[in-house]
């Protein structure tokens, strides 16, 4: 099918419209689909189909990201995604390290940046990963400090 063949293979978790929910689009992926009602109950999760996404209450994020990563195993963590030279400011930079936006809550943050660190950990990896690794704790800690969390 030439759709297919040129459907993006990103993977986006965007802050939905509504206060406390996320939007997660994907890739089509039948064993996604069946994960997502397997692990989330109905309460936990909808599919949008104007939107052609599945949007999830933002304290299930830790169950999905698992999820995620089984059935899209090319899936790979990129830590710059926003432009040095550009006009960001350092925070943002930071988020962006994390895959999020700055407006991204403390609780997303930490599930997000523990999902990350497992998947791209040394000991599990191999080194060739420490470098990112080392990027995205760097980020997390400047974002707590900068922030005033725990």
């Amino acid at each position: 099918m030439p759709w297919q063949q040129q459907q993006s293979k990103n993977i986006y978790i965007l802050s939905g419209s509504e206060k406390g929910w996320l939007k997660i689009i994907t890739p089509y992926d039948k064993t996604f689909i069946d994960g997502i009602k397997q692990v989330l109950t109905p309460n936990e999760r909808r599919y949008n189909p104007a939107e052609k996404c599945w949007v999830i209450r933002e304290v299930v994020l830790e169950q999905i990201i698992p999820l995620l990563h089984l059935c899209y195993p090319d899936f790979e963590i990129k830590t710059n995604i926003i432009d040095t030279t550009s006009e960001q400011d350092e925070e943002s930079q930071l988020f962006a390290k994390l895959y999020l936006i700055k407006t991204a809550p403390e609780n997303i943050t930490k599930a997000v940046y523990r999902e990350l660190v497992k998947s791209c950990h040394p000991d599990m990896i191999g080194k060739s990963t420490n470098d990112t690794f080392i990027q995205i704790d760097q980020a997390y800690k400047k974002i707590k400090e900068l922030r005033g969390w725990k």
